[in-house]
C-alpha cells in the first residue's frame, strides 16, 4: 500500500434509495443485479482502483439490500484487478472468528485483493440487530471493547496456526484459520469515523481513535467538509503521538457522495431529477451545503475540491455516484478527473 498514491473506489449501489429512502442512491428504485454486474465491469475498465460494498441487512427502499460478503464474492469473480472492500463491516453482525475465516477465504479466491474495513457498530443499527436476532449492545463503551477483542482475534487468526482466546466477550479454543490470507502479514485493516457538520460520530470519537492508532492501516471518514476533516486528522495525529504510532503510516480516506455533470445546467437537471424522485426533499437541499459536504460540480470543480482533501493527506476516496443507475457521472469522472491523479 502506497500512502501518497491517490486512488478512487466505486461504491456499489446495492440498495435502492429513491422515495426519500437513502441519500446515497436517490435515483435507484430497485436492486438490479445485471445492472450492478455491468457497473462492476465498467468500473474496472474505466480505471477505478476498487469496488466497495456496504454492510447492512435492512436498508433503503423497502429495506432492500444485498448481503455484503456474498456480493463481494461475486465481485471477485467478475473482476480481475479491482480491490474488494467492505464498507463498515459491523462487528455486531458476525462472530470475529467467522469473519476472519470469511476474509481469509475471500482474499484467497481473489488472489489477495481484500481491503478489510470494519467497525464496532453504532446506535443506528438497533433496528437491524433486533429484527435479525443479532445481539444488540446498547452501550458505546461495550461496543468499542468488543471491537478491540474482535480485532485481536482476527489478527491472530490470520497469523497464528492455532488460536485460543479468553476475553471478556469472546472465547476461542484451538481455532485454526487455514489457508491464511494471501496478503502478508494480512489484508489492510480500515477503521473509520462517522460524522460531518450537523451530526455526531456514531462510534464515540475519543475511543475509536485509540483503536485506529492501535490497529488501522487506513482511516476513513464519512462525508464531511475539508474543515471538518482537518479537525479529525489533528485528532488522529494527537492519538498517534500518544500511542507511539507513526501518523504518516496510516493512509487517510474519505467516503462520500459525488454529484458531477459537464456543466452547471447539467447539475441543475440532475438535482431536479433527484428532487422529483424524493418528494419530501430531505436530500440535497442547498448548493452551499452540497459543495461543502460532497464532491459537487463540474469535473474541474471536483478536481479542485479533491485537491483540497489531498493537501490534508487524504489519498483514498470511496465514491457514491448519486446519478446511478445512469453511468454518465461515472464515465465523466473517469474521463476528466481520474487522469489528473495518475
Amino acid at each position: 500500500m502506497t500512502p501518497n498514491k491517490v486512488e478512487f473506489g466505486f461504491a456499489l449501489p446495492i440498495f435502492p434509495g429513491a422515495g426519500d429512502s437513502h441519500s446515497r442512491t436517490p435515483l435507484l428504485r430497485e436492486i438490479d443485479w445485471p445492472l450492478l454486474r455491468k457497473s462492476i465491469s465498467a468500473s474496472e475498465k474505466l480505471g477505478f482502483a476498487s469496488v466497495w460494498v456496504a454492510d447492512h441487512v435492512m436498508l433503503g427502499l423497502n429495506e432492500s439490500i444485498l448481503e455484503c460478503w456474498t456480493t463481494l464474492s461475486a465481485v471477485a469473480a467478475i473482476s480481475s484487478r479491482l480491490r474488494l472492500g467492505t464498507i463498515h463491516l459491523y462487528n455486531l453482525f458476525r462472530s470475529p472468528s467467522l469473519v476472519a475465516k470469511m476474509a481469509s477465504t475471500l482474499d484467497n479466491i481473489s488472489s489477495g485483493r481484500l481491503d478489510f474495513f470494519v467497525d464496532p457498530g453504532h446506535a443506528g443499527l438497533k433496528e437491524e440487530c433486533t429484527a435479525y436476532g443479532f445481539p444488540w449492545i446498547e452501550r458505546d463503551d461495550e461496543r468499542i471493547e468488543r471491537f478491540d477483542e474482535a480485532l485481536q482475534i482476527t489478527k491472530r487468526m490470520w497469523t497464528e496456526e492455532t488460536v485460543s482466546f479468553e476475553g471478556r466477550y469472546y472465547t476461542l479454543k484451538n481455532a485454526t484459520c487455514n489457508p491464511k490470507p494471501v496478503q502478508k502479514p494480512f489484508p489492510p485493516i480500515w477503521i473509520g469515523t462517522m460524522g460531518g457538520e450537523g451530526w455526531s460520530d456514531g462510534f464515540g470519537t475519543e475511543k475509536i481513535f485509540r483503536l485506529i492508532a492501535k490497529y488501522a492501516d487506513v482511516w476513513n471518514n464519512t462525508p464531511a467538509s475539508v474543515k471538518w476533516c482537518t479537525g479529525k486528522l489533528q485528532r488522529l495525529r494527537d492519538e498517534c503521538l500518544s500511542a507511539g504510532r507513526d501518523y504518516s503510516k496510516i493512509v487517510k480516506s474519505l467516503e462520500t457522495q459525488i454529484i458531477i455533470a459537464k456543466n452547471h445546467a447539467g447539475l441543475d437537471r440532475l438535482m431536479k431529477q433527484i428532487r422529483s424522485q424524493n418528494p419530501k426533499a430531505t436530500f440535497y437541499r442547498g448548493e452551499t451545503q452540497l459543495r461543502e459536504m460532497y464532491l459537487y460540480g463540474t469535473p474541474d470543480e471536483c478536481i479542485e475540491r479533491i485537491n483540497q482533501y489531498v493537501k490534508l493527506g487524504m489519498t483514498r476516496f470511496i465514491l457514491w455516484f448519486v446519478d446511478f443507475p445512469s453511468d454518465e457521472g461515472m464515465k465523466l469522472f473517469a474521463d476528466h478527473v481520474l487522469p489528473k491523479f495518475r
